[in-house]
């Protein structure tokens, strides 16, 4: 009898030894599943800034990361050798891992002229030092100004129905602000540019580059690309992400973008359930604020611009509790099969006992 309760204990011993290895590995760790990170990386910029007296400088910068980088503008006033942070600069968020920076100099002074510019991204995977720019400040009645931004690029058209092509030009005293369109990748269209009109046969995505000749000095373009979507009729369709993983704990975050197009241009609506989630119809990208706890949090996306049927899109956030919820909810799992064996074996030992009783009366 002894020998056979010892057997029984010992073989419940090994599996709540063994059960929680075998569970998972992420239990003994702690650990819950993370987006993996990536270092910074300057898409885009920044460039020389030629500016009269008295007037803005803007200095830009795009980026991606993850986390969305950090900014720190710096200037140097002696070529270089030595440079202090600038105080302020305004950091839009433009994706899950994109971002824009933007410098504003106002009310340049000569005393500026020759400045030089750089701008430091990090993020917990690294960071990235941009390369240093030059601000150039003129003056008189022929004082040159240059482009440093183009934006308010139209971004769709419908096939067989071309579109001109336009753009604003920052700062709007640049001195010189015609843009010249060239097609960059035509992709899987057959795009073509006629002066200043974007048309196309097949629908799709195509990537084109704005042209300003002198932009940045008298002997320098300014250039920037853009993506033009093509759409094949008025129904309109939306398509991103279909789910996204988040640690309890996470920092406000955007997760997109989700791309809706059709000709007219749709709005898209959104129903989240929790009020923590939000639509950003600017940069087509759900907002995420601190917050939520763990669970699944499903979004009903709706593009609709009452010229075709509506298009529908679903998509599932899944916030992971942390490794300490992790390691409760499957302990728990755990402990259930063992108190069942605990049960069964204390069943077969009364039925042992059961047996040798029965045996004693027999002999």
């Amino acid at each position: 009898m002894k020998k056979t309760i010892l057997r029984l204990l010992s073989f419940l011993l090994l599996l709540l030894i063994v059960m929680p290895i075998m569970a998972s590995g992420d239990i003994v760790l702690g650990l819950s599943p993370e987006i993996e990170d990536v270092e910074p990386e300057i898409t885009w910029g920044p460039n020389d800034c030629s500016v009269p007296e008295n007037k803005t400088a803007r200095f830009h910068i795009d980026a991606t990361g993850y986390p969305v980088p950090d900014h720190q503008w710096q200037v140097s006033s002696d070529n270089g050798s030595s440079w202090t942070d600038v105080a302020y600069a305004e950091q839009l968020i433009t994706g899950a891992e994109m971002m824009t920076t933007i410098l504003t100099l106002e009310n340049i002074a000569l005393e500026d002229d020759g400045n030089q510019y750089r701008c430091v991204l990090s993020n917990r995977k690294g960071s990235v030092t941009s390369g240093a720019v030059t601000l150039i400040v003129t003056t008189g009645p022929s004082a040159f100004a240059s482009v440093t931004d183009i934006s308010e690029v139209p971004r769709s058209l419908r096939v067989d129905e071309p579109v001109e092509l336009t753009g604003m030009i920052t700062p709007d005293f640049a001195t010189n602000k015609t843009i010249v369109w060239e097609i960059k990748d035509p992709r899987e269209t057959d795009a073509k540019i006629d002066g200043d009109i974007l048309s196309s046969v097949t629908p799709g995505s195509v990537e084109v580059t704005a042209i300003v000749s002198g932009g940045i000095d008298s002997t320098t373009d300014f250039t920037k690309d853009f993506f033009l979507y093509i759409n094949n009729s008025r129904t309109p369709y939306i398509k991103g992400p279909d789910s996204w993983e988040l640690s309890v704990g996470y920092e406000a975050t955007t997760i997109g973008r989700f791309i809706s197009r059709a000709d007219p241009q749709p709005v898209v609506t959104i129903t989240s359930g929790d009020p923590r989630i939000t639509w950003d119809a600017g940069t087509e990208e759900l907002e995420i604020a601190e917050g939520l706890k763990a669970g699944s949090y499903t979004v009903e996306f709706i593009s609709s611009n009452g010229d075709g049927p509506d298009a529908t899109h679903t998509f599932v956030l899944t916030v992971i509790g942390s490794g300490t919820q992790i390691l409760s909810q499957r302990l728990l799992l755990i402990v259930i099969p063992v108190l069942i064996l605990a049960a069964i074996a204390v069943v077969i030992i009364v039925r042992i006992r059961k047996k040798k009783d029965v045996n004693k009366v027999t002999i």
